[in-house]
């Protein structure tokens, strides 16, 4: 999820502009992992809960590089931001509930190669007290299809804090609701006054200095529109909301999720959105 441009919102992290509370400071971990013939040595760690539907996760992200941990509260998927402030490699464990072994991705920075391991490894961990410690391994050497990988990696590491809920927002969204919809309006007609007032200030370099936007982006955003969205609700917090969505996307698959909406002044501007396709 590295996206370069603004309109491919479905996967744009605003963590970088988002202060958050304090977190807990990521905690040494041991061990390596190799795969594909590259090694990683992990020396930082943090763990953090997801939620997928109704299957809920532990996911402990390690990296030999630092990580940033701040403002994950103000993410629609602290899991992933936490991974984007990595510079350079990193393995992210998935735990069930229970601690058994889900899932472990791998990213190598050297060729943006990812790697998921599904099976073929072991975990002896406990989750309790705010912490998850234990030992994740592979009994010699497993394998993703034809690609070899063993990992042995121990860690005690705390949970960050999961965020507490927000003020329920009625059908249509509220203000930021609104907002959104306007926006998703302004896609569909190239509203570049409307699109202005409800972007990302950061995606407003892009404006010329009329205040246009460009034709060719215009042509763009219009492309990608998504053909009708409804906001069910949502959460109301401090200056920003969490929207539950669903609608149909710019090929018309129905597709439902989550918004988030920072107020700006007198308005809401989008920051993120991630949404899934409906069956």
């Amino acid at each position: 999820m590295r996206a370069a441009s603004f309109f491919a919102v479905a996967i744009v992290s605003a963590i970088s502009a988002l202060p958050g509370a304090a977190q807990p400071a990521p905690a040494p971990v041991s061990g390596q992992l190799t795969v594909d013939g590259d090694t990683i040595a992990p020396v930082n760690a943090v763990a953090v809960w997801t939620t997928n539907g109704d299957e809920r996760h532990l996911q402990v992200v390690m990296a030999p590089a630092a990580i940033e941990a701040s403002g994950t509260e103000r993410t629609l998927d602290p899991a992933s931001a936490i991974r984007q402030s990595i510079d350079g490699d990193s393995i992210t464990i998935t735990l069930a509930s229970d601690g058994s072994l889900h899932m472990v991705y791998v990213y190598i920075e050297e060729g943006s190669r990812n790697f998921g391991l599904g099976s073929g490894g072991v975990a002896e961990v406990a989750i309790a007290d705010g912490r998850v410690a234990g030992r994740v391994f592979t009994e010699g050497e497993a394998s993703i299809g034809d690609t070899p990988i063993a990992f042995d990696l121990r860690f005690d590491v705390p949970i960050l804090p999961e965020r507490a809920p927000g003020q329920p927002l009625p059908a249509g969204g509220g203000d930021a609701g609104a907002a959104y919809l306007a926006l998703t309006a302004a896609k569909r007609t190239g509203d570049a006054a409307a699109l202005a007032r409800h972007l990302p200030a950061s995606d407003l370099g892009l404006v010329e200095p009329d205040g246009s936007f460009p034709d060719w982006l215009l042509d763009s955003i219009r492309e990608m529109a998504p053909q009708e969205m409804t906001v069910n609700g949502g959460e109301l917090f401090d200056g920003w909301a969490i929207l539950e969505v669903e609608g149909k996307d710019w090929s018309g698959d129905a597709v439902a999720g989550r918004v988030l909406m920072e107020r700006d002044g007198n308005t809401w501007r989008f920051l993120q959105e991630d949404l899934r396709m409906v069956w």
